[in-house]
């Protein structure tokens, strides 16, 4: 999503190299629109302003893939996803017009939102609890939660 003149690059740069965000709440997936959710308020203890943070988990419900998002105010300021394609525009500062058919991540710039991904060293992949626990990581979350497996399946299908 690109929107000019929003300045939020230097306040989610210090935001998630300040340590203090967290995640009380337990991982736990739902069905909706399709797929597995999950979502996770997050936590921030400095006041700055911040509001409607949250971090997302969707899960297809019959296969591998998956993605995962740190949003800010409405906006997703970090995402890595797993195999769902993607192609950069031509105005991204590295790799112009690439498609990426694999892992990947998007970060928040001011001048591209998040229309521009690279393919990541910090998270390796699957499977999705440990993806999860590096984002979480990388983007200086604390997760004082329990982490629960989305259901196989064959449950939400049977609703179940």
């Amino acid at each position: 999503m690109r929107v000019e003149g929003l300045n939020l690059e230097p306040l989610i740069e210090e935001t998630i190299e300040s340590g203090g965000l967290t995640i009380q709440e337990n991982v736990r997936f739902v069905i909706r629109e399709g797929h597995l959710k999950c979502r996770l308020q997050v936590q921030y203890s400095e006041n700055t302003g911040l509001s409607g943070m949250r971090l997302e988990i969707l899960k297809s419900v019959d296969l591998p893939s998956f993605s995962i998002v740190l949003i800010l105010n409405g906006r997703r300021v970090r995402c890595y996803c797993s195999d769902v394609p993607h192609t950069n525009p031509q105005d991204c500062e590295s790799d112009p017009g690439r498609k990426f058919t694999g892992y990947h991540k998007h970060t928040w710039s001011d001048l591209t939102g998040d229309d521009c991904v690279y393919i990541p060293t910090d998270i390796p992949g699957s499977p999705l609890e440990e993806a999860f626990y590096q984002f979480c990581d990388e983007c200086g979350i604390t997760f004082g939660g329990v982490w629960n497996d989305p259901p196989p399946a064959q449950l939400p299908l049977l609703g179940g």
